[in-house]
Parts: C-alpha cells; sequence; structure tokens
C-alpha cells in the first residue's frame, strides 16, 4: 500500500470512528430531552398525589441543568461534524470526486432544512416552554409563604444552573465557528465539495479559460456569479 492509499485508508477509519461517536453523542442529547420531560411530568404528579406545589421549587434548576449538559453534547456533535465533513471532502476529492463518504455531506443536511427542520424547531420551542413555565410556577411557590432560606437556595441554584446552561447555548452556536478557526490554524483544508449535475458540470467545464484548473474554473464562476446584481439582491433582481 503506497502512502497515498494509507493515508486515505487512515482518513475513511477516522471519518467512520467520528460518525460512531457522532451518534452516540446525538442520543445522549436526545435521553436528556426525554428525560426533561419525564422529571417535569414526575414532578407534576408527585405534587398532585400530596396535594403541595413544593415539589418544583428545584425544578428549574434541575432543567437547567440537564439543558447545560444537552448543549454541550451538541456542541460536541457540531465540531465532531466539522471536522468529519473536512476529512469526508479530503477522502471523497481522494476517489475523484466519487460519494465514497456522504453522511456529513448530504444525510445530515436533511433534518437542518425544510420541511424536516420544523419539527426540530417545535421541539426545541415546547423545551423552552417547559423551562420558562416551571421557573416561573416554582418562583411562584418559593415567594408564596417560604422563609428566607429556602428563597435564597432556591434563588442561588437557578441562577447558578441558569447561568450554565446561557454559557453552554453559548458554546453550542459558536463551536462551528470555533472548530472552523482551529482546524485552519492546523492546516487541515477548507475546501468544500458540492456536488451538481453532470449537465450543469459539463457547462461550466466548457466555460473553462486556456491553462485554468478545474478547481481555479468553479472559483472563478462562483465569484463572478456572487458579484452579479441578482445575487446582491438576493436572487430578486430579475423578476
Amino acid at each position: 500500500m503506497s502512502g497515498k492509499e494509507a493515508l486515505l485508508e487512515t482518513r475513511r477509519e477516522e471519518a467512520i470512528a467520528f460518525f460512531h461517536v457522532n451518534q452516540a453523542a446525538r442520543t445522549a442529547a436526545e435521553r436528556v430531552i426525554a428525560l426533561i420531560f419525564s422529571v417535569s411530568a414526575i414532578a407534576a404528579s408527585i405534587g398532585a398525589a400530596a396535594e403541595t406545589l413544593d415539589v418544583v421549587i428545584p425544578l428549574p434548576a434541575l432543567i437547567f441543568l440537564l439543558l447545560s449538559y444537552m448543549f454541550q453534547q451538541y456542541a460536541d456533535l457540531t465540531t465532531i461534524g466539522v471536522t468529519r465533513r473536512r476529512l469526508e471532502d479530503e477522502v471523497n476529492a481522494e476517489l475523484g470526486g466519487h460519494k465514497g463518504l456522504v453522511y456529513e455531506t448530504a444525510v445530515a443536511e436533511i433534518r437542518k432544512k425544510p420541511p424536516l427542520v420544523f419539527g426540530v424547531r417545535l421541539l426545541q420551542t415546547m423545551l423552552g416552554l417547559v423551562a420558562l413555565s416551571a421557573t416561573i410556577l416554582a418562583a411562584k411557590v418559593a415567594l408564596d409563604g417560604h422563609d428566607s432560606l429556602v428563597i435564597a437556595g432556591f434563588a442561588a441554584g437557578t441562577a447558578v444552573t441558569l447561568a450554565s446552561a446561557s454559557w453552554s447555548f453559548l458554546d453550542m452556536h459558536r463551536s462551528e465557528r470555533e472548530t472552523i478557526k482551529m482546524l485552519e490554524r492546523q492546516n487541515l483544508g477548507g475546501d468544500r465539495m458540492v456536488w451538481i449535475p453532470e449537465g450543469l458540470y459539463a457547462e461550466a467545464l466548457g466555460n473553462a479559460n486556456r491553462d485554468e484548473l478545474e478547481r481555479e474554473t468553479f472559483v472563478r464562476l462562483v465569484k463572478t456569479a456572487l458579484m452579479t446584481p441578482e445575487s446582491r439582491d438576493g436572487g430578486s433582481g430579475g423578476s
């Protein structure tokens, strides 16, 4: 096996390993979502059985703690996904542009685009409403006839876990940018492969300049298209 083939095989195996880690982290995050709903339902059931709302006082802190963990899991998912996308692009490039590895380049995008993304957004909205409702209810219960020690404990626990969840939320949203920056610093490439119809591919190559490499042709055509009035107007210039 040549050095190039060995490198290709190493990257392929690492991409597969990243896939398994990705799925394990995704499963852990999804379990947290189920746990949040379960804990909320259990607290409501216990409160109804005991005819008291005191059981909801520690609920916001627990929910925010679980949310913090979930956000960190999704930050890890993003970091792994961005890195695996780089590996997929490099492996597929070595395969002559064939779709050898497709999870990050194609499959992972399916749930991020309409119409399937709406179900994800609805679930996220429900989680937010559960956390908000639990916090409002717990604050009302804690302030209604409880001594200062209970109120202080509720306020401190909720504030600390809310801060943790907020910081983890920020980490989740900046993880892609930070991962790309770190990969660039380590010179792990940034080229992206985009699959286009064969006819369009041939048409683009037909517009290549003399002695221009294939990659240079596509870069030039994309940059030219982005400079047109239609692209600057969001595609509405011709309507």
